[in-house]
């Protein structure tokens, strides 16, 4: 039996960026970390770049951390501001926090460009008035960028253990709006000694996207016109090809070496932690992590459980993701699959049933999830 999903591709954000980059055609080796800070996530992902093979070698951020959180900083100073000044709470009117949403995010904007920004509010009491200069921007929200320096850290320090120290990364990307504000560039800088790339941070990821999935879809028709010709099965002529390489050989050369006609292969690792609930020895529910962070894909993980009950005939098995390190967990998870009764029909026992061997399965990010019980 097995439940879950199914995607054509998908990869993350920071891997389609660097496609877009340019960083993945050609001759050319590089180690590339980047630095993905949009709207509403935080991503950092370290990847190893030969010609056109990339592989991820690990990757981690935070998706409840981006540019919103800089806005909501701007608005509680604004506001806190305001009741220093007139002493009235403009957080109690939702006509005013709206308008005052749409500010922040222009005067955080302007201040990406220029080194102070003149902010006025409109409240009950009055009107306030206010130079902010980027360096009390920063400051208001040093909080915030010392958390993404934390997490890139964490990913630094898996990348060291896998052959990877920052002497060895050749370039560092921005990718994502916000990743635009000076301090994002100021603090890679000065805390790592790489002068960081921004290039493009709005459309890297869409551009990247579209690249790779025109060039898949070049090489797909490619491979049926040459199945064709020699009269074999697509799966027959993409197995030889594993062995020899030679259709992708076959296919740059049919282009006359174009660069659209490169053939990228990409190779990626799991970007959360997935695994199931089950009750543990002491009878408290607890999360049985299958797949780890950065587990290189495809990855599969098998265990056995019990029923928890005699005479028991289903099971539900809820799949939650989270970004853990470690194999059992009970902090709270998010739950990506709920199951209601997904194993039915089991047979009757007065002793607790062993379900033996339940294999997860990740072909490809989110590609597919499998629960088979054998």
């Amino acid at each position: 039996m097995s439940i879950g999903y199914y995607l054509k591709k998908h990869y993350n954000e920071p891997t389609a960026a660097a496609i877009s980059y340019g960083v993945s055609g050609g001759q050319k080796k590089e180690t590339v970390l980047v630095y993905d800070l949009g709207g509403g996530t935080f991503d950092i992902t370290v990847m190893n770049i030969a010609g056109t093979e990339i592989s991820v070698i690990c990757t981690g951020g935070d998706d409840q951390l981006g540019g919103k959180d800089w806005d909501e900083a701007l608005m509680n100073y604004v506001m806190e501001r305001y009741e220093e000044e007139y002493e009235e709470d403009l957080s109690e009117d939702p006509e005013i926090v709206a308008a005052l949403y749409v500010d922040v995010e222009t005067w955080k904007k302007a201040l990406t460009a220029r080194e102070s920004v003149k902010i006025s509010v409109n409240g009950p009491a009055g009107r306030f008035r206010e130079e902010l200069t980027r360096e009390k921007y920063e400051e208001i929200t040093s909080h915030l960028l010392d958390r993404t320096k934390n997490l890139l850290d964490d990913v630094l320090r898996v990348a060291e253990k896998q052959g990877y120290p920052i002497d060895k990364i050749d370039k560092v990307l921005l990718v994502g709006g916000s990743s635009k504000m000076p301090q994002v560039a100021t603090m890679i800088e000065r805390d790592y000694g790489v002068i960081p790339s921004l290039q493009d941070p709005d459309e890297a990821v869409a551009k990247g996207a579209a690249i790779y999935a025109g060039n898949q879809k070049q090489f797909s028709d490619f491979v049926l016109e040459e199945a064709s010709r020699v009269g074999k099965t697509v799966e027959e002529i993409m197995e030889d090809n594993l062995q020899s390489g030679n259709l992708d050989q076959k296919f740059m050369n049919a282009s006359g070496g174009a660069s659209n006609a490169i053939k990228i292969s990409i190779t990626n690792v799991l970007s959360r932690t997935y695994g199931i609930a089950a009750l543990d020895d002491n009878n408290e529910m607890t999360i049985f992590n299958m797949l780890m962070v950065n587990d290189k894909l495809p990855a599969s993980h098998k265990e056995s459980f019990y029923t928890h009950s005699s005479n028991q005939q289903g099971v539900a098995l809820d799949i939650y993701e989270s970004r853990s390190t470690v194999i059992i967990d009970s902090a709270k998870k998010r739950v990506i699959e709920q199951g209601e009764d997904d194993l039915e029909g089991l047979p009757k026992k007065k002793m607790p049933l062993i379900i033996s061997n339940i294999v997860f399965v990740v072909m490809v990010i989110v590609v597919q999830i499998l629960l088979i019980l054998l």
